[in-house]
């Protein structure tokens, strides 16, 4: 997630940055896990201030409170200070695609959010008539954006299924997608109960890999060392305009006229 501070000036919010800009942000990296959106929130702001502690220490602890809503779905952003210095903290967007904490939390396009330099807490607004501080994130949190996994081969070639979910419109290489019904640290078991199945076209197969993406993109997962299994069947359909069947044999000497079956003669 990268975002910037602006601390200063006359009017909020503030505009005089002073910990990464608009064009130089700060980067937010947190470790691989499996996160809640309550310790997801924890992890940010712990990171973030290790980084203003390295570096900007003359405002190393900023008195945040971020709070989820269960009923909206929501990230409620407040800073208050005791200053009087007006400050400002502006997180910029990210894509689901890239895996961007900024899309976990909810923050679709550039939030700030801070005090002024009465101490209050900025934005101040009134939804639905109620005063409320700071800035809200403005789509439903997402943590897990992760809903399938997928078992990918580009070996084995299709050419009646089209990919539009990593890239649009290209042939797919999609054997199966598997729903995540699970939570995290745990097991995910298949059965391919409606026997679904994929037409390919390869003439033949001498060898077969099989790789794992997620629902987002074409890049390879990683299990962190963990084993996977899958079955596959792979069942031969005889082309009848290649191969021509015992029937049809037979009808080619059938005289239609006489209703008689013509034996042919040995030489």
């Amino acid at each position: 997630m990268q975002w910037y501070l602006a601390r200063g000036g006359a009017t909020y919010p503030s505009t005089t940055y002073v910990f990464g800009s608009p064009s130089t942000p700060r980067t937010c990296t947190v470790p691989n896990g499996n996160y809640t959106i309550l310790t997801l929130i924890q992890t940010i702001q712990a990171t973030m201030i290790a980084d203003l502690q390295a570096n900007y220490p003359s405002y190393a602890s900023p008195n945040w409170l971020w709070t989820y809503n269960r009923d909206t779905l929501l990230i409620n952003f407040t800073l208050t200070g005791t200053d009087g210095v007006i400050t400002t903290f502006y997180f910029m967007p990210s894509s689901v695609n890239h895996g961007g904490l900024s899309y976990n939390m909810g923050i679709t396009s550039l939030l700030s959010f801070g005090y002024d330099n009465f101490n209050v807490s900025q934005p101040v607004t009134y939804p639905n008539g109620v005063k409320t501080s700071g800035a809200w994130s403005q789509s439903a949190i997402n943590v897990a954006p992760i809903t399938s996994v997928l078992i990918r081969s580009n070996i084995l070639h299709q050419n009646k299924s089209y990919e539009f979910v990593a890239i649009s419109d290209d042939f797919s290489d999609i054997l199966v997608r598997i729903p995540i019904l699970t939570v995290g640290t745990t097991f995910i078991q298949y059965i391919n109960q409606e026997n679904l199945s994929n037409h390919i076209k390869n003439d033949f197969i001498d060898m077969i890999e099989l790789y794992l993406t997620d629902n987002r993109s074409y890049n390879p997962i990683s299990l962190a060392g963990l084993s996977w299994m899958c079955v596959l069947e792979i069942t031969e359909i005889e082309g009848h305009e290649n191969r021509e069947n015992a029937a049809f044999q037979m009808l080619k000497n059938v005289n239609f006229a006489t209703g008689q079956v013509e034996v042919e003669q040995e030489p």
